[in-house]
């Protein structure tokens, strides 16, 4: 998964909690901040990007800092390795080579190889 996907998706799972908290439904929310429905579930779903202005809208009915909704670069960061390539997570840490290759011999072992 991008950065881009995993910060929407964080972003609009933040909104959906709060959301939920409050007992406000799609429909109140979006009529709230003049949005169609479909509109706050792509958000609350990750498809679609809420304008700065919008993430202020839903921030003020939902009653919360917009910081709130937003996640830090380190909890995007990790929602993009948690679902990557397992070989792509040896990237991110701090391992010898010697224990890099065998970690990929083993992972190599348990996932296969698609035939090309």
């Amino acid at each position: 998964m991008d950065f881009k996907t995993a910060l929407n998706q964080l972003v609009g799972s933040r909104i959906k909690i709060k959301r939920a908290e409050l007992g406000l439904s799609q429909d109140e929310l979006a009529s709230k901040i003049d949005l169609a429905r479909a509109s706050i579930s792509n958000i609350e779903i990750g498809r679609q990007q809420p304008t700065l202005s919008t993430l202020y809208d839903i921030s003020q009915v939902l009653e919360t800092d917009v910081q709130s909704l937003l996640p830090t670069y380190l909890e995007v960061k990790s929602e993009t390795i948690s679902k990557s390539d397992p070989l792509e997570i040896l990237k991110t840490k701090d391992v010898t080579d010697g224990s890099k290759e065998k970690i990929e011999k083993l992972i190599a072992g348990i996932i296969p190889k698609p035939n090309l």
